[in-house]
C-alpha cells in the first residue's frame, strides 16, 4: 500500500521532470516557431504539481532538432587545427609486472629459439663436413689420376728411350761395318775421310742457313716496301680527293658570289628605275623585297 508521503514525493519528482522538459523544448526551433512539442495541460503554466499527473502521468518530450547534444560529433582530425595548442607528449604507460606464466612462456620461447639455432648450427656443421669430405675425395681422385698419367708418360718415355738407344746402337754397328768396308776398299783411314766429310757438311749447312736468312730478309724488306708503297698511294689518293673536294667547294662559292653580285646589281637597277634614293640603295638587301627586272 502506497503511503501519502510516497505519493507526494512521486508527484514532486514528476513535476520537476516536466518543468525541465518544458524548459529544454522551449529552446528548440519548433518552440521558437510557436509549435510546442509538449501537450499543454491546464494548470501546468501555473506550476501545479498535479497537473501533469492528471493529464496522463509523466510527460516525455519529442526528440529535439537543435540541441547541441543531438549533433553528430565530427571524426577526430589527423592534423591539429590552426592555432590549436600542440599535443603534449604523454609519458609512457607503466608496464605491468610480468606474471609467472608470462615469464615461463618467454623462457620457453627463448629455449625453443636456442634449440632451433643449435639444430641449425649442427645441420650447417654436418653439411660442411660432408662438403669437405667430398672435396677431399675429389682431390684424392684427381691426384691419383695425375699420378697414373705421370706413370703412363714415364713408361712411354722409357720405351721411347730404349728404342732410341737401340737405334743408336744399330747405327753405331752399321757405321763400324761401313768403316771397315771403306778402309778395305780404298785403303784410306776412315777417320780422315769422316773429318773431311764432316767439315764439308758443316760448310754446306752454314751456306744453306745464310741463303735462307738472306731470302727471309729480302722477303721481309720487300713486304715492308710494298706496305710503304700502299700507304703512300693511299695518302696521295686521299690528298687528290681532298683537293678535288676543295676545288668543287671553291667553284660553288664563286658561283654563289657571282649570283649574289648579279642579283644585287639587278636589285639596284630596279630600285633606281623605281626612284629610290641612293641612301636606300646603300642599305643591305632585303630578301622579302620584290624583284624587278629591267
Amino acid at each position: 500500500m502506497v503511503t501519502p508521503a510516497a505519493k507526494n514525493t512521486w508527484r514532486v519528482a514528476n513535476a520537476a521532470n516536466a518543468a525541465v522538459t518544458t524548459a529544454a523544448t522551449a529552446r528548440t526551433p519548433a518552440a521558437k516557431g510557436g509549435a510546442s512539442a509538449v501537450k499543454k495541460t491546464p494548470g501546468a503554466s501555473r506550476g501545479d504539481p498535479s497537473a501533469a499527473l492528471k493529464a496522463g502521468g509523466k510527460v516525455t518530450p519529442t526528440p529535439s532538432k537543435g540541441l547541441p547534444s543531438d549533433k553528430v560529433h565530427p571524426p577526430a582530425r589527423s592534423k591539429p587545427a590552426a592555432g590549436s595548442k600542440p599535443r603534449q607528449p604523454q609519458p609512457p604507460a607503466k608496464r605491468r609486472p610480468a606474471s609467472l606464466k608470462g615469464q615461463l612462456k618467454s623462457q620457453i620461447a627463448e629455449l625453443q629459439r636456442q634449440k632451433r639455432q643449435f639444430l641449425q648450427r649442427k645441420e650447417e656443421e654436418r653439411r660442411r663436413r660432408i662438403r669437405e669430405r667430398e672435396e677431399e675425395r675429389l682431390r684424392r681422385v684427381r691426384e691419383a689420376e695425375l699420378r697414373r698419367l705421370a706413370a703412363e708418360r714415364a713408361r712411354k718415355r722409357a720405351a721411347e728411350d730404349r728404342a732410341e738407344v737401340r737405334r743408336i746402337a744399330d747405327g753405331l754397328v752399321l757405321d763400324v761395318e761401313r768403316r771397315v768396308e771403306t778402309e778395305a776398299e780404298t785403303g784410306v783411314p776412315y777417320g780422315v775421310r769422316e773429318c773431311v766429310e764432316s767439315l764439308a757438311a758443316r760448310v754446306d749447312a752454314r751456306r744453306r742457313a745464310e741463303e735462307s736468312a738472306a731470302r727471309e730478309r729480302a722477303g721481309r724488306e720487300e713486304r715492308i716496301r710494298a706496305q710503304r708503297r700502299a700507304r703512300e698511294l693511299a695518302r696521295q689518293r686521299q690528298q687528290q680527293q681532298q683537293l678535288a673536294h676543295a676545288s668543287v667547294m671553291a667553284q660553288q662559292q664563286q658561283q654563289q658570289l657571282a649570283h649574289a653580285a648579279v642579283m644585287r646589281q639587278r636589285q639596284m637597277m630596279a630600285m633606281m628605275n623605281d626612284g629610290y634614293s641612293p641612301s636606300l640603295m646603300s642599305r643591305p638587301l632585303d630578301p622579302s623585297m620584290p624583284m624587278h627586272t629591267a
